[in-house]
């Protein structure tokens, strides 16, 4: 899993980064390790954090923090596949 934080400035135009994001975010997800990809906005400090989660080890050369996933539980995963 990586978890990266990209500051936000105020100024920023927020619809243009969101679209840049999402568009980085569908990059990721088309990796062959990546299992979900996901963006949330840190409305405390400002900050756009992108957590990674990849089917691989961790690798210290890839964006962000790396953390080994211990424990995943997966309820309702099915229900996300399907749009349900």
């Amino acid at each position: 899993m990586y978890r990266e934080a990209l500051p936000v400035a105020p100024e920023a135009d927020r619809v243009r980064l969101l679209a840049a994001e999402v568009a980085r975010n569908q990059a990721i997800v088309r990796q062959d390790d990546t299992v979900a990809v996901f963006l949330a906005l840190d409305t405390a400090a400002w900050q756009l954090i992108r957590i990674t989660l990849s089917a691989s080890e961790p690798d210290r050369r890839r964006a962000g923090k790396a953390y080994e996933v211990l424990y995943l539980a997966q309820p309702g995963l099915e229900q996300l596949r399907h749009g349900a």
